[in-house]
């Protein structure tokens, strides 16, 4: 069996964006990637106390327990951790949503069919990692961990997809754990993070964006799989569920 954890960014109110990312492996990989990454957590750098979750945001904003980090030790405490994810071997799936774009076009008719944004990214993830176990040499299933913090945005969404195993026949289980708790859901923090800043300086700067040289191994790694559902497929998909429901 594989196991795929993923985690939110941007579901604030006003976010531009929302994403759904996260990690994907089997079971050896994430022993491997479990043992690394709580080694690092007990001895972040030299003459650093331990910490108990590495959150990339906090870490970027000297947060909590990055609050005495100056930057030259965030950007270094930040390429461990990502090397830790990059030596494992462990697939990236990540699924940003223009959040601009959906509140301008997705009508509250059309939000019955279609959801809300975390859970239409959520859905693509899903279907990335079900995709992901149907196409190894030996179909595997897979089994999907998220943060928490979602379930009571996504547990009756999550209860759906699963009751219905003829869409997702790869996916065994969803269900739900403390971040504290999981190491594999802190690197799947650290992959949705870095998504949605990478869409934040995207739209900003569409031909140029100034993208955090941590994000480029993920960017463009082979193991890496990344969708943006951006304004004109949301047009496209608006359209559609329009003419299926009888409108316009």
């Amino acid at each position: 069996m594989l196991g795929a954890f993923l985690d939110d960014s941007g579901t604030h109110v006003g976010s531009p964006f929302v994403v759904v990312g996260g990690l994907l492996g089997t079971d050896k990989q994430w022993d491997n990637f479990s043992e690394e990454w709580q080694a690092r957590l007990k001895a972040p750098l030299p003459g650093r106390r331990a910490i108990k979750n590495f959150h990339l945001s906090h870490c970027r904003r000297h947060w909590g327990e990055f609050e005495n980090y100056n930057d030259a030790a965030i950007d270094h405490l930040t390429y461990l951790f990502r090397h830790i994810i990059l030596d494992s071997g462990l697939t990236t799936i990540a699924v940003a949503v223009d959040n601009v774009a959906w509140t301008d076009l997705v009508t509250d008719t059309i939000s019955h069919v279609l959801g809300s944004p975390l859970e239409l990214a959520f859905f693509k993830c899903l279907e990335l990692a079900n995709g992901l176990g149907q196409d190894r040499k030996s179909p595997e299933s897979v089994s999907v961990c998220l943060d928490e913090g979602t379930e009571d945005r996504l547990r009756p969404f999550t209860d759906s997809c699963t009751q219905n195993r003829s869409t997702f026949p790869a996916i065994e289980t969803v269900f739900y754990a403390p971040v504290e708790k999981v190491v594999a859901l802190q690197g799947a923090d650290m992959i949705a993070t870095e998504t949605y800043f990478f869409n934040q300086a995207f739209r900003g700067n569409p031909n140029d964006p100034p993208v955090s040289p941590h994000f480029e191994d993920f960017r463009y790694g082979e193991n890496s799989i990344g969708l943006l559902i951006n304004r004109e497929i949301l047009e496209e998909t608006v359209s559609r569920v329009k003419s299926c429901i009888g409108q316009g």
